[in-house]
């Protein structure tokens, strides 16, 4: 098979596992668990694996953000479905990685700073807030709060080179 040939099959491979998991995470019900019971309905649109694909990427993972993800793969399957340079995304899909992680980090501070009782660590994810717990524990709230707007700031200067002066 020649290269382009493979890059193409590959790239639509890349495109149809990033709609199921898009789909699976969309369809996402929180009572459902991996090792639930054949006896309860899934209701998880992309079935058993939909629902393990979903429990891994938004309660285990970094929570509802994690939406992206399946998005940059759409949008890499089809850059290199399209046969575009790759330079520019691929400094995209590091910054969108970052901004993931900032922004799971950033839901579970929010969480726990203003949860009464037990906190729901669902929209953070199991990272974010064990990430954020971290944080707070060795570096306070304010400090936190300091490091989440300095690494927004430096995300938004890095990525967009905007001139804070």
């Amino acid at each position: 098979m020649d290269k382009e040939r493979r890059l193409e099959i590959f790239s639509i491979f890349i495109i149809a596992l990033s709609i199921f998991v898009l789909v699976s995470q969309i369809g996402y019900n929180p009572h459902e668990e991996p090792s639930i019971s054949k006896s309860v309905q899934i209701t998880n649109p992309m079935g058993i694996v939909g629902v393990f694909l979903a429990h891994v990427f938004i309660k285990l993972g970094l929570g509802y953000t994690t939406i992206l993800i399946p998005m940059i793969g759409l949008v890499w399957g089809w850059f290199l479905f399209s046969k575009k340079r790759l330079e520019e995304l691929k400094l995209t899909t590091i910054y969108l990685s970052v901004l993931i992680l900032l922004l799971s980090i950033t839901f579970g501070v929010l969480i726990i700073y203003f949860s009464q009782n037990d906190p729901d660590y669902l929209i953070s994810g199991l990272i974010g807030a064990n990430l954020a717990k971290f944080l707070i524990d060795w570096i306070s709230i304010y400090g936190t709060s300091l490091f989440l707007i300095s690494a927004y700031l430096i995300l938004i200067r890095g990525y967009f080179n905007l001139d804070y002066y």
